[in-house]
């Protein structure tokens, strides 16, 4: 966790490749995320979402945002905080969508997260789908391999209610 924010963040934030925020805790550093923009091309959508608006898009891309980076001390994983963390992430995108557009956000997540964020309503891309029958092996041998997934936040509110409903 200390080492891109060590080596790397403050430089990429100053040529405004992307955005590192720190999450605090008691006055503490105990995690970080890092936005940036993104794109999807429609075709590496999974079929569904493929076949959802491939008919209603006279684009090839679509606009996102990029967690690029998200970050948990391991003193504070496995409480709930990661989902609550992430759930605000997906709600601050979510409301920027009202001014600018977004329409998903991507992530390219480590293998021993695939689990965490696919619990929270992100989605493997089509070229992923072949690695989810073996994903636990993949976990095993490779837990720094990555992953590419992706959140729909048209349907953000319908999922917002089930996750985070006092928000609403």
């Amino acid at each position: 966790m200390n080492e891109y924010l060590r080596d790397d963040a403050l430089r990429h934030q100053n040529f405004k490749f992307n955005m590192t925020s720190l999450i605090l805790y008691q006055g503490q550093v105990i995690g970080y995320f890092t936005l940036l923009a993104d794109l999807i091309e429609i075709k590496k959508l999974n079929m569904y979402d493929y076949n959802k608006i491939i008919f209603k898009s006279p684009f090839k891309t679509l606009p996102a945002v990029k967690l690029a980076r998200f970050a948990i001390d391991k003193k504070f994983t496995n409480i709930g905080l990661g989902t609550e963390i992430l759930s605000r992430i997906l709600l601050s995108i979510y409301d920027k969508s009202n001014y600018i557009g977004i329409r998903y956000v991507t992530v390219d997540g480590f293998a021993k997260a695939f689990n965490f964020y696919t619990k929270n309503g992100l989605i493997p891309f089509k070229k992923e789908e072949q690695k989810l029958n073996k994903i636990n092996k993949i976990i095993k041998k490779d837990p720094e391999k990555t992953i590419s997934l992706y959140f729909d936040l048209y349907n953000y509110k319908k999922f917002l209610m089930l996750l985070m409903p006092y928000y609403i």
